[in-house]
């Protein structure tokens, strides 16, 4: 059965108060100058629990958005990731380009494979980041 509007906000509360707890264990742990595992023995936490959160809380910030996946009759959240690229900016298309870029186009992203994306004024990040991993 499906969560109600208000069981959802409350999951969502817990999730994130989850979150702000281990953030700030991985502070204090940072600080100590105990090695992880002796800070675990120290503060009663299980190293699996304390590595799992870790993780997790590494790939929570990375993400820019969560995609949606069908695989085999059911659904993968799969992270769509931030990552420095290289950028170069040019002042007009030359001979290099292997296509006159169109009227109106702003923005062109040459993909690791060679693809070209050309984007407009007012593009949703959110959906060309969704774009670009797929493509890419």
């Amino acid at each position: 059965m499906a969560m109600s509007a208000p069981e959802r906000s409350a999951a969502k509360h817990r999730r994130r108060q989850r979150e702000a707890y281990w953030r700030g264990i991985f502070a204090e742990q940072k600080t100590s100058g105990l090695t992880h595992a002796a800070f675990c023995r120290r503060h009663l936490i299980s190293r699996a629990q304390y590595y799992w959160w870790k993780r997790e809380i590494a790939t929570r910030s990375n993400a820019v958005g969560m995609g949606r996946r069908e695989q085999g009759g059911s659904v993968e959240r799969t992270a769509l990731t931030r990552s420095l690229v290289p950028v170069r900016v040019v002042q007009s298309v030359g001979a290099e380009s292997s296509a006159a870029v169109p009227v109106g186009a702003v923005y062109e992203i040459v993909l690791t494979n060679q693809r070209r994306l050309r984007l407009s004024e007012g593009f949703d990040e959110v959906s060309v980041a969704r774009l670009v991993a797929v493509l890419d």
